[in-house]
């Protein structure tokens, strides 16, 4: 049986784990990349991220 592969959001701040089929994990990460908007933090909210705890 195939495992699945967790792979890390495309955001650059975001440490958050996605999906081999995901690129973002969160549409806060997906829209501060198209924006263009990459302060401290990537915005995503989740707790165990540290690009989220940088803010």
């Amino acid at each position: 049986m195939a495992e699945a592969v967790q792979n890390q959001c495309a955001h650059p701040k975001c440490t958050c784990p996605v999906s081999e089929d995901q690129q973002y994990c969160s549409q806060a990460c997906s829209e501060a990349v198209e924006n263009g908007s990459m302060s401290n933090n990537c915005g995503c909210s989740h707790a165990q991220c540290v690009g989220e705890m940088a803010a």
